[in-house]
């Protein structure tokens, strides 16, 4: 257990030389040191360091945003205690659930003020560096996502948005330059010293930002910043060998124990065993939270691999559960090689983002711009990597060509691909809007 707590350094740290046991001596729960001392680049990716941490915290996206009051709210799993019994009944507007969310809102103010303070504390001198870049980089792109996602969940104002823009936009051009999922395209070992490519999707990297950019703009009504955002994310999936590939498709039997496929995630935050996997146990084992009856409803085909990866009839034969999409059996086997050219294991992350839902994004974009051919092509495209047959929806669009159908085709396959990750019920909070 010490040994996979130190790997797991490298998911948040990530700088080779400034890892120590960090993670052994400080639990999610406490406070981010706002008095650390910025005099070297390593005090900025260890002050980052402590913003990750926070983020798999339980009253973000440890638990309240994702598995313990989001999705109850959804009407995706059954509630297991009173909060989640009024969020599933009543949403997330009812006084005892916004008690509840109060605390998000702290905690979520908290890391928003450490990142305050990395951005304050960059000299020009410093910024000359990549890893000083990249850490600045990464606390004006946190800094953006968690304050769009007060918003969304009506704990702030809609008038944030314009900051939250500008924070991504110069997040986008520090990491533009900085980050070696952008700079380097060969790397497959890491040199003492270096970030590792393939643990950057463990941090807020440049394809991150742009695809919280694409989530902005469709928000907003935006869609060909929808595109212009979705394209630069998708564009290794067409431009880089497959071997240099950081962040790809699952494919239909190649996911191993990897359940929650988190090779597709473009940002997922990094979890201690003990937290998120030990979380979902709890509730699908122990509390006997079960998926609602919306599950076969939505999943309709039997071999779409995400419904065979991530969902077990539960042990008393009550419903069925999600425990393998981020339990303890899953494990991320090969994602990692060290300087020696030794594999290791890490424990799943919690996502935050990931390429189905850009492709979804650019789908729903193309529909409303008068391009349902192109969004099709989108749908299928992402179809095929779950092992679903494509007819049926070719079938659908030489019997409509409609836009409203198209729109219905994609709805139903972002329930499919966010099941359980906290994004549904902002994307029904839209629709209803």
């Amino acid at each position: 257990m010490r040994q996979l707590t130190h790997i797991l350094i490298l998911t948040a740290a990530l700088l080779m030389t400034a890892c120590d046991d960090f993670f052994d001596k400080r639990d999610d729960s406490q406070a981010i040191d706002e008095q650390r001392f910025f005099s070297d680049e390593s005090a900025f990716r260890q002050a980052m360091t402590d913003a990750y941490i926070q983020l798999r915290d339980t009253t973000l996206y440890g638990g309240t945003l994702t598995l313990t009051l989001l999705e109850q709210a959804a009407g995706t799993l059954t509630p297991f205690d009173a909060t989640t019994e009024v969020a599933a009944r009543e949403g997330l507007t009812a006084p005892q659930v916004k008690a509840r969310l109060d605390s998000t809102k702290t905690a979520a103010e908290r890391v928003i003020n450490a990142c305050n303070h990395i951005v304050a504390a960059a000299t020009p001198q410093q910024l000359k560096t990549d890893e000083v870049r990249m850490a600045v980089g990464e606390a004006y792109a946190l800094r953006a996502a968690l304050r769009f996602d007060l918003c969304r969940l009506q704990l702030v104002q809609d008038d944030v948005l314009p900051t939250v823009e500008s924070d991504l936009s110069t997040a986008a051009t520090l990491l533009r330059d900085s980050d070696p999922l952008v700079t380097t395209t060969s790397q497959t070992t890491v040199p003492v010293g270096r970030q590792d490519r393939r643990l950057r999707t463990m941090m807020f990297n440049w394809y991150a930002v742009k695809a919280l950019q694409a989530r902005i703009a469709l928000w907003q009504g935006r869609y060909d910043d929808v595109l212009t955002a979705a394209d630069s994310v998708m564009a290794p999936l067409e431009t880089l060998a497959e071997r240099y590939r950081v962040f790809y498709y699952m494919q239909p039997g190649k996911y191993g124990a990897d359940f929650c496929f988190s090779r597709e995630f473009l940002f997922g935050i990094a979890t201690l065993p003990a937290g998120f996997p030990a979380l979902s146990d709890r509730l699908f084992a122990e509390l006997g939270v079960r998926t609602t009856s919306r599950l076969h409803t939505i999943y309709t085909d039997a071999a779409d691999i995400r419904y065979r990866a991530w969902f077990r009839q539960s042990a008393d034969g009550n419903g069925y559960t999600m425990a393998r999409k981020f339990g303890s059996e899953t494990l991320l086997s090969g994602y990692v090689v060290s300087a020696t050219g030794s594999e290791m294991q890490l424990p799943a992350s919690i996502p935050y983002i990931k390429l189905g839902e850009v492709a979804l994004m650019a789908a729903e974009a193309l529909n409303e711009t008068g391009h349902p051919t192109e969004a099709l092509t989108q749908i299928e495209q992402l179809r095929q990597t779950r092992g679903i047959e494509t007819a049926p929806v070719q079938q659908t669009v030489a019997a409509t060509a409609d836009r409203e159908a198209v729109r219905q085709l994609i709805m139903a396959e972002r329930e499919r691909e966010l099941f359980g990750e906290g994004q549904l019920y902002y994307y029904y909070q839209r629709e209803r809007k």
